[in-house]
This record gives C-alpha cells, sequence and structure tokens, in this order.
C-alpha cells in the first residue's frame, strides 16, 4: 500500500484511503473501536459528498489515516505477544505513578492489584491505553530517571547541595511515617549536611525532574532515615584522618 502525505490529498481522495486502511487494519483493534470508526468514516464520507466537511472534519480523517498505517497496524497485532517484560514493567510503573496523581483513573483502575504486584499476565491493556500513559508529557522522564544508572551505592557518604538547590518542603516527607516526620518537613536546613546511603531505589520517582531517582539515606548523628531525590546529594568527602 503506497504511503501519501495526507495533506496532499483530496477529501474524496482522502476518505477513499483512509476506508482502505480501514479495511486492511480493522482486525487490529477492537470490535467496539471498529463500529465507531466505520461510523465515523461512513458520517464524513457523507459530509464529503455532501460538501459539508469542514478543515477539522479533515483532521480527524488524517488522524483515523495514520491510526492505521501498516506501522501502526503491525504494532497493534504485536501488542499482545510482546507485552510481558520491559512493557509490562514500564505499564506497570506508570498506572502507579498516576495512580498517586489521581490522572487517567478510569484507564489506570482496569488494572488488577495482581498485574500490579508484578504479574505481567494478570492483564494486558489495550495498545491505545499503553500509550496514553506512557508516552505523554511526563512518564517517559519519570521513566528514563527510574532506568538510569543510579550515582550512589549504598554505604556511600553523600552531603546535601547547598541550600539554593534545595526546595523549600520536603517532596518526599510523606514516605516518613507520621511519628518520625518531626524535623523533617523543611528541606532547606538540609544544605550540606552529610550522611550515607542505606538504599537505592526504595520505590520508583515520583517526581518528572531529572534525576529524581529515589535514595534512602541516613544522616549522621540521626537514627531515623529520610528519603531523597537524587538531585538534591552529593558525593561527600569524609575528613582526612590525621
Amino acid at each position: 500500500m503506497t504511503c501519501r502525505d495526507p495533506y496532499e490529498l483530496t477529501p474524496e481522495e482522502l476518505i477513499d484511503a483512509v476506508r482502505a486502511r480501514f479495511k486492511t487494519g480493522k482486525h487490529s483493534v477492537s470490535d467496539d473501536d471498529a463500529n465507531l470508526f466505520e461510523n465515523f468514516i461512513n458520517d464524513y464520507e457523507a459530509r464529503v459528498q455532501g460538501n459539508t466537511i469542514y478543515y477539522w472534519h479533515l483532521e480527524r480523517l488524517r488522524q483515523a489515516y495514520t491510526h492505521f498505517s501498516p506501522d501502526n497496524i503491525k504494532y497493534r497485532e504485536e501488542f499482545t505477544t510482546k507485552f510481558v517484560g520491559e512493557r509490562a514493567a514500564k505499564y506497570r510503573a506508570a498506572c502507579k505513578y498516576y495512580r498517586r496523581s489521581g490522572y487517567y483513573s478510569y484507564t489506570i483502575a482496569k488494572a488488577p492489584q495482581e498485574f500490579l504486584d508484578g504479574d505481567d499476565e494478570a492483564y494486558i491493556p489495550t495498545p491505545e491505553e499503553f500509550k496514553q500513559l506512557t508516552e505523554n508529557k511526563y512518564f517517559p522522564k519519570i521513566w528514563a530517571s527510574q532506568q538510569s544508572e543510579p550515582k550512589y551505592a549504598p554505604d556511600d557518604f553523600i552531603c546535601f547541595r547547598a541550600e539554593s538547590a534545595l526546595p523549600m518542603e520536603n517532596p518526599l516527607i510523606d514516605m516518613i511515617p507520621w511519628p518520625q516526620r518531626n524535623g523533617m518537613y523543611r528541606m532547606k536546613q538540609f544544605a550540606g549536611k552529610p550522611g550515607f546511603i542505606v538504599e537505592v531505589s526504595p520505590t520508583q520517582p515520583k517526581s518528572a525532574a531529572k534525576n529524581s531517582k529515589i535514595y534512602k539515606i541516613l544522616l549522621a548523628g540521626k537514627s531515623v532515615p529520610m528519603y531523597v531525590e537524587e538531585r538534591h546529594i552529593k558525593k561527600g568527602r569524609l575528613p582526612k584522618k590525621k
């Protein structure tokens, strides 16, 4: 099938191209989606014939043309067989991230707890749901931070960055048990203070900021551990032995 730029097609050519692609790739979408697309194409075909089609109608037709491109059809055909593994881990991480924020609640609610607990085969989303959660503005940054190599390892000596590099409030205060939060709320008070890495990535990143990997640390002289993002600490220097 020849792939033409949909913006170069007349409305008549575009509706014919969309219908041809839909016929080829109809099997790659759910029955409900197929019915929606078919009704959508029939309606727009009538608009083209009646010369009542407007720019935004043509934009939707171009989106449908892309939706049923050979590459997208192939992606949907192979999605189920290639979901277990990295894609499942990525989708699971996205579900957990957005479950805290409240976004995409309808989509996330479909994933059972067994899947969220680590069973890749307990649930497979649709390709569209997968893209919705993992290919938006924020989650790719979360995933990149989660998958990046940690800069620090357990027992590494670190210290907080300068006051100007720290936020006013502790963004990870909710990870500390209530009885232990006293004195942990304000971040700038920790500027320059030393400590040790206790655990790397005890949970997935909660921020889309760069270097947001989370560490569990223990400040020097303290008995209660706290949590910090990678961007707020740096490698510390142990005092030289005299």
